[in-house]
């Protein structure tokens, strides 16, 4: 009988050591942490890896191991030359044969409309973009702002279009509309908001193909970047000195000057990059910084929650 209630405590024994991360500890130690010769996995994720043995505290314990989780996602080769966006630290990283070359503030999704995580390839620059207005934003933030004010349009440089059955698109008088019965889930129209100052995309996007959407580009709203939490965008990512970062792309191409005479004569010009750069757009709460200190970001899309216990499966 005796024998039999202890075959049953081990394993809940071994589950509950297991649970706090106690049991995971007993069998590291240094040389288990070390970069393998032939690592699997991105450095950050035996730095990580390191700074678990100096860290006593569950909470802290439990976000580690799932940023450990989330380098593994990521190639432990990212390339010669890379953008890795940091969702959580709100900044973007250039790097260039593992040097920092730029660092900038980024502005994120909102908490309903976060950004998602992918990885892809930028390949071309716009200068003075247009912007259309996608279906989500026009539904839910747009229509009821024209309907309460036609003149929203106007102020607002937004002209816009229909496209008939051949496939042909034509401009729009805006008072040939009534917006009081307009769909607001089967609008017939498109709405492009002209290029200048006061673009919502403002002087620049940074394009790379993706599923989402989602693109990285200037904002005329610069005031925001002074803010400590940026969950300010519809998903995209703003850039802060975004003009810095098309002269660092660009660098073999195109100089400074003339990058600004472009800005300068108001028209809409696409450059495509001599070589496609790496993006990354990542989530990471949890990393070990260039001067070897474990640095922490506060979980704003709440994707620390879930049970640590998934992390040994």
């Amino acid at each position: 009988m005796k024998l039999f209630k202890i075959k049953i405590l081990i394993p809940i024994l071994l589950l509950f050591l297991l649970a706090g991360g106690l049991l995971k500890s007993f069998f590291v130690s240094s040389s288990a942490i070390s970069q393998p010769d032939l690592p699997l996995y991105h450095p950050q994720y035996y730095l990580l890896q390191r700074a678990l043995l100096d860290t006593s505290l569950k909470e802290n314990r439990n976000r580690i191991l799932i940023n450990m989780e989330r380098w593994k996602a990521i190639p432990k080769n990212t390339g010669r030359k890379y953008l890795m966006v940091n969702i959580a630290d709100f900044r973007m990283n250039a790097i260039e044969n593992d040097s920092l070359i730029l660092s900038l503030k980024t502005i994120v999704g909102k908490l309903y409309r976060k950004t998602p995580l992918f990885h892809t390839k930028m390949t071309h620059i716009v200068f003075n973009p247009t912007w259309t207005i996608p279906p989500n934003i026009l539904r839910n933030d747009i229509l009821p702002l024209i309907k309460k004010d036609i003149s929203y349009l106007k102020k607002r440089n937004i002209r816009i279009f229909q496209t008939d059955k051949t496939g042909k698109r034509k401009q729009v008088s805006a008072d040939s509309i009534n917006w009081k019965a307009v769909s607001e889930k089967q609008f017939p129209y498109q709405l492009v908001q002209d290029a200048g100052k006061d673009n919502a995309l403002g002087v620049v996007k940074f394009m790379f193909p993706n599923s989402y959407h989602v693109y990285m580009h200037d904002t005329p709203s610069k005031e925001l970047f002074e803010e400590t939490e940026r969950t300010f965008s519809s998903g995209c990512i703003r850039v802060s000195n975004a003009i810095d970062l098309a002269t660092y792309l660009l660098k073999n191409k195109w100089d400074k000057t003339k990058i600004m005479n472009v800005i300068k004569s108001g028209k809409t010009f696409t450059v495509y990059l001599v070589e496609p750069v790496e993006v990354y757009i990542e989530y990471f709460t949890a990393w070990v910084d260039a001067d070897g200190i474990l640095q922490f970001r506060k979980d704003i899309y709440e994707r620390d929650s879930f049970p640590v216990k998934i992390i040994y499966q």
